[in-house]
């Protein structure tokens, strides 16, 4: 779940399922030129945080009162979550996504671990394991996209194959298309995490995928009162518009789980437009 202030004395709380889905419309919008990923890459952008749908359908609140945000949620919990994430794209016979979904989640992991230091002993155990899973579930994977093309392959195979499981083959987990592919995953999961939270001023992401001429991009927030991102150059045909499913909720301090559910539940959804442009000229709060 996403933790964001909503005026002055209300959250908007975002799921996770939501955040990926924005991630997704974000890649959906990308004008790819002259090279596409395959259409899994996008799907797998979507429910790359499908693992997350257990916490979120009994959140629970931090020691002081607050809805936990994932930003908030243990190391080794955290882990198991993303671990989760992968295996169900796997599940749904969706195995070159879930490499997409499960080798970032990898990178991630491998950063974070290059601060032991702030890791308790039980973390430092999940968080070995993790790396040592993520690797053996990328190889078991791979594995079986290649039985899977080689079955379907052709007797002789074209000197330019498109099928994207051909491809695969030569780029995991080193590559150029795949890490690329997973790379567009890791930038529109950052814009959707910006668009999401109580993001002020601007960031700049670099080696970004699938653009022309240019591999960065800087992301700013918009003018106070507004929903929406700034982001130049535009990676899109034009501005993109969409909107935002959540839950406002008052601010204070919940004093159980049970509370913060009960709140939750007697809240109907809303719907907040918001807008990705190149310009100021964002949606409103409504």
């Amino acid at each position: 779940m996403i933790r964001r202030h909503w005026g002055k004395d209300k959250w908007m709380l975002i799921t996770q399922a939501e955040h990926a889905r924005l991630a997704g419309v974000v890649a959906a919008a990308w004008q790819f030129a002259p090279v596409r990923p395959h259409p899994e890459v996008l799907r797998a952008i979507s429910f790359h945080d499908d693992g997350w749908a257990e916490f979120d359908a009994q959140p629970s609140i931090t020691p002081d009162g607050k809805p936990c945000s994932f930003l908030e949620v243990p190391r080794s919990q955290r882990y198991a979550i993303w671990s989760r994430s992968s295996e169900r794209l796997a599940e749904k016979g969706m195995l070159y996504g879930a490499c997409i979904v499960a080798q970032y989640f990898l990178n991630r992991a491998r950063r974070e671990a290059e601060d032991l230091a702030k890791f308790s002993p039980r973390d430092a155990i999940a968080l070995g394991n993790f790396l040592s899973e993520q690797g053996r579930r990328i190889k078991k994977w791979r594995a079986e996209l290649e039985e899977r093309a080689a079955a379907e392959a052709p007797a002789e195979m074209p000197s330019n194959p498109n099928d994207s499981t051909i491809q695969f083959l030569a780029s995991v987990p080193e590559g150029g298309s795949f890490e690329e592919e997973v790379r567009l995953l890791e930038v529109c999961d950052q814009i959707s995490v910006l668009l999401c939270t109580d993001f002020h001023g601007s960031k700049q992401i670099d080696n970004v995928p699938y653009l022309n001429g240019v591999s960065k991009i800087t992301v700013s927030s918009p003018p106070h009162g507004k929903v929406g991102l700034i982001v130049d150059p535009l990676p899109f045909r034009k501005n993109l518009r969409d909107h935002i499913r959540a839950v406002i909720i008052p601010i204070k301090k919940y004093e159980s789980d049970e509370e913060l559910r009960e709140t939750i539940r007697s809240c109907s959804p809303v719907s907040q437009e918001f807008l990705l442009s190149a310009s100021t000229e964002t949606a409103s709060v409504g």
